[in-house]
């Protein structure tokens, strides 16, 4: 099902400009960009990332520390935006930026993303000179198996959360 909702949201984009229209991939509550409602989603947030990388275990960051900033960003977002859009598409969306680096930043670490790569990356948006490619090709299935165990930590964040 994940598979065929982000495929559809992919056959929706008929150019680069449709990327920043809310909701089809720039999405409220994201890791490193303000909320549309609250500035520009499309600029990194410095400030964002910091506090992402900041949830650092051992200078790396893993599945754990992604679902943690997850709830932390749409907890604030709850908490400033009257315009929030957060459903399943955006929590979808959501699993899959964080996926997507942790396996492209990540896959030759289990999973684990030095803060240092991620740092570059994020803030200055281009790839590390250290960085290697990972050695086996990032195939989508793994990241919709990985975004469904993604989903579950959300699940279990946000029953942990109302208790």
């Amino acid at each position: 099902m994940i598979f065929k909702i982000i495929i559809n949201q992919w056959k929706k984009i008929s150019n680069l400009e449709e990327i920043s229209k809310h909701n089809a991939l720039e999405h409220d509550a994201s890791l490193t960009r303000k909320d549309k409602h609250l500035g520009d989603p499309l600029k990194v947030d410095p400030e964002l990332v910091d506090k992402f990388l900041e949830l650092q275990v051992d200078g790396k960051i893993n599945i754990d520390s992604v679902a943690e900033y997850r709830e932390i960003r749409l907890n604030n977002s709850r908490e400033n935006n009257p315009e929030l859009t957060y459903g399943f598409m955006q929590k979808v969306l959501s699993a899959n930026e964080g996926v997507m680096l942790l396996n492209i930043f990540g896959a030759s670490t289990n999973g684990e993303i030095d803060i240092g790569l991620l740092e570059t990356f994020l803030k200055h948006e281009k790839l590390p000179e250290e960085w290697r490619k990972p050695e086996k090709a990032v195939a989508p299935f793994d990241v919709f198996g990985k975004a469904m165990n993604l989903m579950k930590k959300y699940d279990e964040l946000e029953k942990e959360q109302k208790k």
